[in-house]
This record gives C-alpha cells, structure tokens and sequence, in this order.
C-alpha cells in the first residue's frame, strides 16, 4: 500500500477543434494545445480513497490515465508511495484500473479473465488459491459466474467480475474511472456498496472517478472538484456543498446545485433586485458598491408571504419526488434558472408565481473575483 501523490502535473494534446474560452470550465485551447490537465497537485493518503467529480471534459478520465502511464504527461511527477512512477510503463506501476467499459476478453471465461495475470507472468500455480480468495472477496454468487463468458452476464455481473481482476492480484494502487456508469439503478447500488466493503477490507489507496454525486459521496473518504483541468477544492461532501469555494463549484455540486443570482453591496446590504438579502457579513462594508453573487439551495427555500419573499420563481415544470414527499420545481427568478424543492403540500403546478424565502444563515456570498466570503 502506497500515498499517491502527484506534483504540477499537466498534459496537453495538439488542439484538433475549438476549446473552451478561458473563463469557462471546459478545457481550453492555448498555444495551438488542449489543456487536458493543469498543473494538478494531488495527494491522496496511504489507504484512503478520493472520489473525484467534474462536469464532462475537465480532465477527470485523462487524470487517471495520467497517472496509469497510458498518456505521458507533458510536465509534472506522479509518485506511489516512495516510488517515482512518472516514466515506468504501465506494468510495472502495480496498478489496477476499472474502465467504464469493462474490457473483458469474449472468448474467455470468467475465471480465465480473473486469473489472466497470473497466467501471463507464469505464476499458474498461484491461482487456485487465488480465485479461492476472489471468490470469498467478493461474496455469495461469484463462483457461480466463473464458468461464464462475458456475453452470458449482465452489466453487473460484468463489472464484478472486471473487479476482481483487479483485486486478485493486490495491487499497490486502485484507479476507477467510473466503472458504474453503465449499470442501471438497480446493479449500481449493490456493486457500489461492494467496491466500498472492498476498499475498506483492503486499506488500498484509491481515486475513483464518477459523474454520480452521491455514488462519490457513499465511496470517498472525501471528494475533489475538477474544473478545466484543475482540482479547484476537496473536502467532505457536506462542507463543499455548503461551503463551495466559488460558483463554479456551487453551480455544480449538488442534486440540483445552488441556485445562483447576481446582486451589489448597497448602504452596507446585499440587494436582490428590490429585496435586501439577510446576509451578516463582516467584509460587506469592504465590499461597498461591489456586483456579487449570492446562493442558496434548493431545499433551503421555503413558501412565504409575497411581501416577504427574496426569490419569485416562476414555476415552469415540477418534478415528484416522492421519496421526500416533495416537488421539485424548476424555472426562473431574477433573470436566472431557479428550482426550489418544495412540500407536496404547497401544491405547485407550472405556471404558478410562487414567493420564496431562505433564513439568513443560508444565503452564500460571493465577492467579484469569484471568491467565497466566509
């Protein structure tokens, strides 16, 4: 078992169509290159897993590809533990990686396909015991898929076996790059809830990369936000929804994400349109005159009086959520995309003008470089 640990590390590819503009989040192009990765620092403990999260094309599958030796990088060190990886080849990095395509051989039975690397480097006689332990691993069922051909399981029973592929051989390193993508709800919950009993049986260090917030917030230890090819904050999902250290990341994280308005620092208060926003904070004076930004949650929003209200959303379309005897109801309010998750009880339908209202502990501010005010 090892730390993971990588230093300024940046990859770019020759630019074959149109980037981003900089000040958006997808990559960019500079000198006639994407920017896939930008100089990313990332650390992650010895037995520890990070779950990693960003919008499509910020650099989340290049990362781990990066780090797997499968794309040389253009700058920067990756390390595994007092091992410098940067220049080995994949080999001999002792790393295990989940694709989201599983990549199993077709021909092959299950069994072969666990056992293939120990084939390879002719340590046959390993693998009795070997697939004994995968088995036990990967709990009640799994000898029963062993005499199987990839084409004869469903997705999950695929991806179980794609797993412990990796785990027979007790690789130093674990790198999944959303391996449950392509499972329905159903497959995905029980091989989520076995990827965690097997990282944590194992203490192996792990960065597991998904598009799926609560997938991330069920698997790791704590959760990296990339944008643009940049980890722009990490932390416990509670603390990043709470306390995002930009819009970027509050426009993002969250099912669904922070609502967003502009607003400007008037007499010492934060004016939303017409309504002053209760917000308390001590660098307003500094402030002063500023456009910023202000935030609040969906479920933190709740139905009041119009004379009290801060957000006026005009519902468009309402979306049942019975698991929380709730609506959520989406559409605009201060000239921007608004949802609300409100109770059954308030009867929300489209087309409804409906006064919302957040308690002053809630609403988040940020100044004009984007910054969050604590």
């Amino acid at each position: 078992m090892a730390e993971l640990l990588a230093r300024d590390l940046t990859v770019r590819f020759q630019a074959s169509g149109q980037g981003s503009p900089s000040d958006e989040p997808g990559p960019r192009i500079e000198a006639g290159q994407v920017v896939a990765l930008d100089h990313v620092d990332l650390q992650i403990p010895d037995g520890r897993t990070l779950a990693l999260i960003g919008p499509s094309g910020c650099g989340k599958t290049t990362l781990i590809r990066a780090l797997a030796g499968l794309v040389s990088p253009t700058a920067g060190n990756i390390w595994f533990g007092e091992r410098e990886v940067t220049e080995l080849p994949p080999r001999d990095r002792d790393v295990a990686v989940v694709f989201q395509e599983y990549a199993l051989y077709p021909h092959m039975p299950s069994g072969g396909i666990v056992s293939f690397f120990f084939q390879m480097h002719r340590r046959r006689q390993e693998i009795p015991e070997r697939i004994l332990r995968a088995c036990e691993i990967m709990g009640p069922g799994f000898d029963e898929l062993l005499d199987r051909k990839p084409g004869e399981l469903s997705g999950g029973e695929q991806q179980r076996v794609a797993i412990a592929r990796c785990v027979i051989r007790d690789p130093a390193m674990f790198l999944f790059d959303e391996p449950l993508a392509n499972l329905d709800a159903g497959s995905r919950a029980k091989v989520r809830i076995e990827t965690k009993r097997l990282l944590r049986r194992f203490g192996t260090t792990a960065l597991y990369v998904t598009h799926d917030q609560r997938e991330a917030a069920a698997i790791g230890d704590e959760i990296a936000v990339m944008v643009g090819g940049r980890i722009i904050q990490r932390g416990p999902y509670g603390a990043l929804r709470r306390y995002p250290a930009n819009t970027l990341v509050a426009g993002f994280v969250g099912q669904p994400p922070m609502n967003l308005f502009p607003a400007r620092v008037v007499d010492g208060s934060v004016r939303l349109g017409q309504s002053r926003v209760p917000l308390g904070r001590a660098r307003l004076s500094i402030l002063e005159g500023e456009s910023v930004t202000v935030g609040v949650h969906p479920d933190e929003l709740e139905v009041c009086a119009v004379e009290d209200a801060l957000v006026v959303l005009e519902a468009e379309s309402v979306q049942p959520r019975p698991e929380q005897r709730a609506a959520l109801v989406t559409g605009r309010s201060h000239g921007r995309e608004c949802s609300a998750l409100l109770p059954n009880w308030a009867g929300a339908a489209p087309g409804d003008v409906i006064p919302l209202r957040a308690h002053e502990d809630r609403w988040v501010l940020f100044d004009p470089e984007d910054r969050l005010v604590p």
